[in-house]
C-alpha cells in the first residue's frame, strides 16, 4: 500500500509540474516568459542557424539540453532562471542560445530527435545541461543543473567564459 501511495504521489507531482510548465514553441525562437517578466533571449531551435549566428557575431553557443514537458529540474530552471530578467541582462548579449528540447523522453522520441547527434557528441547524460561551444562546435565547457537562481548561473557562465578566452 505504501508503494502505491508513493507511486501515486510521485505521478501526481510530475503531472502537476508538467501542467505548470510553459509549453515549448513549435518553431523558430523560444522566448515566452511568464506574464510581466521581460526576456530578451532568443532561443534558436536549429543548430545550423545558431552556428551561422555564432560565426557572424563571434559569440559562443550555449546549448541547453532540456525536457521542459517532463523534467521537474528543467521546468524549475526555466521558471527560476532562464525567464528572469537578471539572467537575460547578464548573459543575453554574450551567447547565441540554442534550446535542444526533448519534449518526450521515451527511447523512440530521443532517437528520432534532431538533437540526438548533439546529445551524443557532447556526452550529455542528464537534463538540464548547458554545453557551451564555439562556432566550430568545439566544446568549451559545461554547466550542470544547480540551485541558486539566476545569479549562480550567470556567475558560473561568465567566469568560465572569461577563463576560456584566456586560453
Amino acid at each position: 500500500m505504501k508503494r502505491l501511495t508513493a507511486l501515486f504521489l510521485g505521478s501526481t507531482f510530475l503531472l502537476l509540474s508538467a501542467l505548470m510548465a510553459q509549453p515549448p514553441a513549435s518553431v523558430g525562437y523560444y522566448s515566452t516568459p511568464p506574464a510581466g517578466v521581460s526576456n530578451s533571449i532568443n532561443w534558436y531551435r536549429n543548430y545550423s542557424d545558431a552556428v551561422a549566428t555564432s560565426q557572424s557575431t563571434s559569440k559562443p553557443i550555449l546549448i541547453l539540453f532540456t525536457g521542459t514537458n517532463w523534467c521537474p529540474a528543467c521546468m524549475k530552471l526555466e521558471r527560476q532562471v532562464l525567464t528572469r530578467p537578471e539572467f537575460s541582462q547578464a548573459v543575453g548579449q554574450r551567447f547565441v542560445f540554442l534550446k535542444a528540447e526533448f519534449p518526450d523522453y521515451s527511447e523512440d522520441a530521443v532517437l528520432r530527435s534532431p538533437y540526438k547527434p548533439l546529445l551524443d557528441r557532447y556526452n550529455v547524460d542528464a537534463f538540464p545541461t548547458m554545453v557551451i561551444v564555439n562556432a566550430n562546435g568545439q566544446k568549451l565547457y559545461t554547466v550542470n543543473y544547480r540551485d541558486g537562481g539566476p545569479q549562480a548561473y550567470t556567475q558560473e557562465l561568465l567566469q568560465k567564459l572569461n577563463m576560456n578566452r584566456g586560453m
